[in-house]
């Protein structure tokens, strides 16, 4: 199965936006993907590179995506009670694609809920997978400290469990990666040669990581859940990193080629194939 973003590339011959509404029904998706369905971030914001200018095969690729939606119109988020409040902070990030373009992406959630996540391309040339992984550690730390401050001004009012909630801002915010060389030079003492040009941001992590703010724990690939927001992925990872996020349609009659990252469109042979927080 061909997957859709790596065949994506700049407009060859434009077509026209009256006669294909693409930018409208990309902002339609942005909605959803927002609300319930953060499993759809990392296609949409491949597509979003295209609004100004787009072909039939960025086109033929928002068709899929409006497939899959159709197909799998009964997953959601569901939003508990009575949940826990645990922080889980997940981040990753893809090193250069067919178009030297490097992604990061993160998902925090609280209890079992995804409720901050974003997808997003990291600007200029990234120089090393290391680099992409540190600046996807950056930001995810960055964005943690607005997580903890809406935890205590919204569901501290709201759930009326204090002693928990006392835990969960107070102790340490655990961010999962699955680089250990880039945890490791970002929170290193000594600087390479190599990074200077990202040394603001590894300092930033490096406080984060004295002040115990932040611990930074390694763990495999096969289970970082942002691994979805950053890149392509077969069926098998796709389902095992959705499930986590969104209630699964429970009706076999969906077909699981759906589930699978690696977008095909089934309308034309020039098939082609998103920053969110909730």
């Amino acid at each position: 199965m061909n997957e859709i973003h790596q065949q994506l590339a700049p407009a060859i011959a434009p077509i026209s936006a009256a006669k294909y509404p693409f930018v409208n029904i990309l902002v339609s998706i942005l909605g959803i993907n927002v609300c319930t369905r953060p499993t759809i971030s990392f296609h949409l914001t491949s597509l979003l590179q295209y609004q100004h200018s787009f072909d039939l095969s960025h086109w033929n690729a928002l068709l899929w995506l409006l497939g899959y939606l159709k197909k799998t119109k009964k997953n959601g988020v569901f939003y508990p009670y009575n949940m826990s409040l645990q922080l889980r902070i997940y981040c990753d990030a893809s090193f250069s694609d067919h178009l030297c373009n490097s992604y990061l992406g993160y998902i925090i959630f609280i209890g079992p809920i995804a409720y901050i996540f974003k997808s997003g391309k990291i600007s200029g040339i990234i120089l090393s997978s290391n680099e992409a992984e540190s600046i996807s550690i950056q930001e995810t730390t960055k964005d943690s400290h607005f997580a903890v401050q809406l935890a205590s001004e919204f569901i501290n009012p709201i759930v009326q469990i204090y002693n928990k909630l006392d835990q969960l801002i107070h102790g340490p915010v655990f961010i999962h990666n699955d680089n250990l060389g880039a945890i490791q030079m970002s929170t290193s003492n000594h600087i390479h040669r190599r990074s200077k040009h990202i040394y603001r941001k590894l300092l930033y992590i490096k406080n984060a990581s004295d002040s115990e703010y932040a611990q930074y724990i390694w763990i495999n690939g096969d289970v970082n859940t942002a691994d979805i927001l950053t890149k392509n992925n077969t069926a098998t990872i796709y389902h095992r990193h959705a499930n986590k996020l969104v209630i699964s349609n429970p009706d076999p009659a969906v077909d699981s080629s759906f589930a699978d990252t690696s977008i095909t469109p089934t309308t034309t042979s020039q098939s082609t194939s998103t920053s969110t927080s909730t």
